[in-house]
């Protein structure tokens, strides 16, 4: 999948919210990293979701989701999160965490939820971008 030029300007250094950094990794898996020590409510995931609606332009990519910065959510900001991460946006999921326990948590919540989209939780990037290549549109 090709980024039109004049939006990769405008990505070029990331794209900022209050509690979150979005950007491409080469072209091809889109990565929302959360900010550190950010304290997530509900009015941040709904400014979030927009931001991220308005950079992919109606394209879809692979997603990385970089939770390990993250301070805290509430609970309504984690539905809607959730919720969010299964709309059809993106092809397929990789959510990176800090912990065992994060990871434990985070595989028990996919597991109870059953995501439309193929989504995993990693400990680490390198192996979540592995994962995530193989979602990789190859027009």
């Amino acid at each position: 999948m090709v980024i039109p030029k004049e939006r990769l300007f405008y990505l070029d250094m990331g794209v900022y919210t209050k509690t979150a950094k979005y950007y491409f990794i080469e072209d091809k898996i889109f990565v929302s990293e959360v900010l550190p020590d950010s304290e997530i409510v509900l009015e941040d995931v709904e400014i979030n979701n927009q931001k991220r609606t308005e950079v992919l332009n109606g394209l879809k990519y692979p997603i990385l989701i970089d939770i390990r910065k993250i301070k805290s959510i509430t609970r309504e900001a984690r539905l809607l999160a959730r919720n969010d991460a299964c709309t059809g946006q993106y092809i397929a999921a990789a959510i990176l965490v800090e912990g065992t326990i994060s990871r434990l948590i985070g595989n028990i919540s996919i597991g109870w939820n059953l995501p439309e989209i193929p989504m995993k939780v990693f400990l680490d990037k390198k192996e979540a971008l592995e994962w995530l290549e193989n979602y990789v549109s190859k027009e």
